[in-house]
């Protein structure tokens, strides 16, 4: 919202509505520049409302907690399903000009070979990566049978100063900061692909603005570069001057044949297609975020994580 804003576009915000009004991280400053909207993405009239009169939609509503859907794998399904499902059908009514629907990394489980491509088998090994596949097919199912103006983005890890602090890297940060004597995680070796939040941002802004040529196709968001949990960590305590002891927890541990090893992305396709490639460093961002924390302490707890 904020790098659609900085270009002039006119933005409409579709929350899910709670008692109490709540719109994630916006600020109220960006919310006084945007039109929200609060609803449901299984509420097809809902969305239907919001969609009417746009010219592009970014379908960015999920339920996007892997621990939750393993709880419960049917809303999760439900929303990631059905929401897109009335995503589609709302712009396909509204004869949408361009619609950019998030996909996930996560979708091709524990990959092989590395990079990825694009053509990677897809391979969930969680309901919510189970639940992105079938988004993404819809996607895919409405270019091809109705010319639906569809192109799936699919970012690896986005990170940045505004993400939950049930995210890997900042609560990694918020436990090195806290008072508490160890930092823990649930494994040590998983490896992933870090983009910085406004790299990832700035992906969305140039899909929505691709030719017609691009319609239809998949796309990665990634940098080509990997860090384990373990690298995250030392990163974070060498900035910090930190050294904490790291403790493996079982409340943080996915089941053995749900954890995903390693996603390392191949983004030539985002070169050649958007003329994208991400900007910020792994090192540079990770100082945003502890910059972040430091600057906000009541939105970040390092017990928040804990059953």
């Amino acid at each position: 919202m904020d790098a659609l804003l900085a270009h002039d576009f006119e933005v409409r915000a579709f929350f899910h509505y709670n008692g109490r009004n709540e719109s994630g991280m916006v600020s109220e400053t960006v919310l006084r520049k945007c039109t929200p909207i609060y609803g449901d993405l299984m509420d097809e009239s809902a969305v239907n409302k919001a969609v009417e009169g746009m010219d592009a939609v970014m379908h960015m509503g999920a339920i996007i907690s892997i621990p939750f859907s393993y709880d419960n794998p049917v809303l999760t399904t439900q929303v990631n399903v059905t929401g897109t499902l009335n995503i589609l059908q709302a712009c396909r009514q509204h004869k949408v000009k361009r619609v950019v629907v998030t996909s996930t990394s996560e979708v091709y489980g524990s990959a092989d070979p590395l990079p990825i491509t694009e053509l990677h088998p897809l391979r969930p090994q969680s309901p919510y990566s189970a639940s992105k596949v079938g988004a993404d097919a819809l996607a895919w199912a409405f270019y091809c049978s109705y010319g639906l103006p569809v192109i799936i983005l699919r970012p690896f890890n986005t990170f940045g100063p505004r993400q939950s602090d049930r995210a890997i890297i900042p609560t990694i940060i918020c436990q090195a900061l806290s008072s508490k004597d160890c930092i823990e995680v649930g494994a040590l070796h998983p490896k992933r692909d870090f983009v910085y939040a406004e790299d990832t941002a700035d992906a969305f802004l140039k899909a929505v603005i691709a030719p017609n040529e691009v319609n239809g196709e998949t796309i990665h968001i990634g940098t080509n570069k990997s860090y384990s949990v373990q690298g995250i960590i030392t990163i974070v305590q060498d900035q910090l001057g930190t050294n904490k002891p790291i403790k493996v927890v079982g409340y943080r541990s996915r089941p053995n044949q749900s954890e995903v090893l390693h996603l390392l992305a191949d983004y030539s396709k985002a070169m050649r297609l958007l003329n994208w490639s991400p900007t910020v460093t792994f090192g540079e961002g990770i100082q945003r975020v502890i910059e972040y924390v430091k600057e906000n302490p009541e939105k970040f707890d390092a017990n928040r994580y804990a059953k």
